[in-house]
């Protein structure tokens, strides 16, 4: 008999253990999202003034480069953004969820390289001779991994939800580093960023990300849904280095900041882990 309480006993445990589990599992979705990437403000102007010598000789008529810089001009384009999300259903019209979101974005350096071709391409010495000097800009592509929470609410229409979201959390972009080469009679001068007075170049950049996010989701089977979402997020990454040339002797210090800004549209497919 204390056999059969025993056994009666260890399967209550156990149904009311796995009860409380698929409860549990009931509660979270996950979500992987596919989309673009679209850099609105600062982050996609074009600015050449920051980047020039901010100190140089009035009486030399050539204004060189002393770096790329983004404080005014992020100069980005139009990239790729992916996305995963695990959301925890609060109620059936709030949840909460923890994101993360790579974004790939390219740089345009076509501003520079026409300032320099109109203006410091050609060139006369102090003897009247004309010569000229060809400069060209390679930089990496913006690249970006977010990490952030959301809260948000959802309205459930038939098999369509509706739902809207705030979120924060932290945004690691990677320096975007970036090469000037400088083609003249002489030698061949190529300035980027280095390692210089105690300071090295930067890394990661880490910066706080917020932002708001809308979306509509059809519910296509009791745990399969699709979905079409639409995010804003900014973060600002300020950071310092030197540029440094390979040829030469005069260095540059760079304060910067990148003021990244995008508008993400993706769609995406979202699975419930439990019935």
């Amino acid at each position: 008999m204390n056999k059969i309480y025993l056994l009666l006993g260890f399967y209550y445990l156990v149904n009311t253990t796995c009860f409380s589990q698929q409860e549990l599992l009931n509660k979270f979705r996950l979500e992987i999202e596919v989309g673009s990437s679209i850099p609105i403000g600062a982050f996609s102007n074009s600015s050449v003034e920051p980047s020039l010598d901010q100190n140089f000789n009035q009486e030399n008529p050539y204004r060189e480069f002393r770096g790329f810089v983004k404080k005014e001009g992020g100069q980005a384009q139009t990239g790729a953004s992916l996305g995963i999300t695990l959301a925890y259903t609060i109620s059936p019209s709030f949840y909460f969820s923890l994101n993360y979101s790579r974004f790939t974005n390219p740089v345009d350096v076509s501003p520079q390289e026409d300032y320099f071709v109109a203006n410091l391409q050609d060139r006369a010495d102090s003897f009247g001779n004309e010569f000229q000097i060809l400069g060209s800009l390679e930089s990496e592509n913006y690249q970006a991994n977010g990490w952030y929470g959301g809260f948000g609410y959802r309205k459930v229409i038939g098999a369509w939800s509706f739902f809207g979201e705030a979120y924060v959390g932290v945004n690691h972009m990677v320096f975007p580093f970036y090469t000037w080469t400088f083609d003249s009679p002489g030698p061949i001068t190529i300035l980027r960023p280095a390692s210089f007075a105690e300071r090295s170049v930067p890394d990661k950049l880490p910066a706080l990300l917020y932002g708001l996010g809308v979306g509509i989701e059809k519910s296509i089977s009791n745990r399969i849904g699709i979905n079409l979402k639409f995010k804003y997020l900014t973060s600002d990454h300020s950071h310092e280095y030197w540029t440094v040339p390979l040829v030469g002797s005069r260095n540059f210090e760079i304060k910067d900041e990148i003021n990244f800004t995008v508008f993400t549209a993706s769609g995406g497919i979202s699975y419930k882990l439990t019935k």
